[in-house]
């Protein structure tokens, strides 16, 4: 049986509200303890916030980043469409005492609703549980709207890297128990990005070494990961790809074509 692309939204959307208390602690399962060190070392070198900064985190979740990256910026502005999650995250900045988080309930691809300019935004696996090519785009376009010119925004998904393609893993997984699950190659991304207007578009790797669950010599393996995730050619050996997009200064300059030799 075919899934349309609203059940598969509307089980993603189930399966967020139910396990909502859960999710940190599956997501450290899945990935183990240390990878949320590889991400948000990746995404801080990435943006290189500042105190000045208005950081959207879209799809935050639980917030696991959330909190970490208000630590570091003028204010965050915190959009996910899970309730639960959003209570999470809720608590959680409550109980850190962090109070400049402003917390958005949206499903990011039929609207946006910010009101200001944000500097700098990012997504931690969000378009690629987003089932189709239409929806993904329109999250995208938001996120190229509601930043400021000369505004920074980082998209970290799971790469269809050269060990999905040997192991002939399909493109997308679209099945009734489980998420709808759809891996970037590095060039469809950026085509992604450069189709909605950002002018200056490339891709680095996260997760080079993430075979190894960073069970030895835990925070080096993840710093030297981070080290490795510019070097040429990592997005097609990495788990995940972070894609960075640049928003013109002039809003009105329209990006040229680029090419990419590497990653």
């Amino acid at each position: 049986m075919t899934l349309t692309e609203e059940q598969l939204s509307a089980f993603e959307r189930a399966l967020r509200e139910k396990r909502a208390l859960q999710y940190d602690s599956d997501y450290e399962s899945l990935h183990g303890p240390w990878f949320l060190e590889v991400e948000f070392d990746l995404l801080k070198k990435l943006l290189n916030p500042t105190k000045g900064d208005i950081i959207l985190d879209l799809g935050c979740g639980t917030g696991r980043l959330t909190t970490r990256f208000a630590a570091l910026c003028r204010r965050v502005v915190a959009v996910d469409r899970s309730k639960g999650s959003l209570e999470v995250l809720r608590d959680r900045a409550s109980g850190t005492g962090t109070s400049n988080i402003d917390i958005v309930l949206a499903d990011l691809t039929q609207s946006l609703p910010v009101q200001l300019a944000a500097t700098k935004a990012f997504s931690v696996q969000l378009l690629q549980h987003i089932p189709s090519a239409e929806g993904r785009r329109d999250v995208i376009r938001r996120v190229y709207g509601a930043l400021a010119p000369g505004g920074a925004a980082v998209f970290l998904d799971e790469v269809h890297a050269l060990s999905r393609q040997l192991r002939s893993k399909p493109r997308e997984v679209a099945r009734k128990d489980s998420l709808y699950f759809h891996p970037f190659t590095p060039q469809e991304i950026r085509k992604e990005l450069r189709s909605v207007g950002f002018g200056s578009v490339w891709t680095v790797g996260c997760g080079v070494l993430y075979w190894t669950k960073y069970r030895i010599l835990s925070r080096a393996l993840t710093r030297v990961d981070v080290l490795l995730s510019s070097l040429p050619g990592m997005p097609w050996i990495s788990k995940f790809v972070a894609t960075i997009g640049i928003k013109s200064p002039n809003e009105d300059v329209l990006p040229s074509p680029q090419t990419d030799a590497w990653g």
